[in-house]
């Protein structure tokens, strides 16, 4: 792509990181969140944040996955499913019920 002088855009990136996600690259999904800090698109496009913490979740690292949900601004209902939904997937029951208590309550899940 970048040979071919084009940048990647916000489709571009939530597509990859969906395919990071799907077939379990960790490291792949690393390297496209450095190129999205660089671009400074987490802070803006939910969308992108929302990939990015379901990334981690399928790639099994909830660590991350909380600490890119803490760093957004807003997080919308899809942010609180997907943190929900990566937590009850690794069978952590309890941080998916208290991030659903978080989110009815309008608190930051802090379950890290």
């Amino acid at each position: 792509m970048r040979r071919d002088g084009l940048s990647p855009n916000e489709s571009t990136f939530s597509c990859i990181l969906k395919a990071c996600g799907a077939v379990g690259d960790f490291w792949k999904g690393c390297e496209v969140h450095v190129e999205i800090m660089k671009a400074a698109l987490l802070e803006r496009d939910i969308v992108i944040a929302n990939a990015l913490v379901d990334m981690y979740a399928k790639c099994g690292d909830m660590v991350k996955a909380q600490t890119v949900f803490n760093e957004l601004s807003v997080p919308d209902v899809v942010s609180w499913s997907t943190l929900i939904s990566g937590y009850a997937q690794h069978l952590h029951y309890e941080q998916a019920l208290c991030c659903f208590e978080c989110m009815k309550l309008g608190r930051v899940c802090t379950n890290i």
